[in-house]
């Protein structure tokens, strides 16, 4: 189970490719710990609590983690949702990169022969991320 600063979380499937991604909104605990050591963010506690930092000044981001186990957890990161053409555009970006990394993983090249299998997941995750994002909190 996730402990959320704030925000929210929720993971969409998509069955065809078996794969999953799961999207954070606001400071996740859990992806805070993984990240300190990349580029995009850093952790800072004091006193019990947790601070995230962000570096790049993105407004979210895309990445594949993996486990003890190598096994392979996609990522996405939004810093807020509020519904605006803004939220929308960092959300369609992000899941673009997902796309392109499943896609990588199954051995689909990213060209234009292939382009209905990126637009068909765009559609989808974005679609299911948008419905899940609609509900309140």
């Amino acid at each position: 189970m996730d402990i959320l600063v704030n925000g929210r979380r929720f993971t969409i499937f998509t069955g065809v490719f078996d794969s999953a991604v799961t999207f954070y909104v606001g400071s996740p605990k859990r992806i805070l710990t993984a990240l300190v050591n990349t580029d995009h963010c850093a952790v800072k506690e004091r006193q019990g609590h947790i601070d995230f930092i962000n570096k790049t000044g993105s407004n979210g981001f895309s990445m594949e983690l993996r486990d003890e186990d190598s096994i392979k957890t996609h990522v996405i990161w939004l810093k807020k949702w509020d519904g605006t053409p803004a939220s929308i555009g960092v959300l369609s970006h992000e899941i673009t990169h997902y796309i392109l990394d499943v896609m990588d993983d199954k051995g689909i090249p990213v060209r234009v022969e292939n382009s209905e299998v990126q637009a068909y997941m765009q559609e989808y995750v974005l679609r299911k991320a948008l419905e899940e994002l609609a509900k309140k909190p």
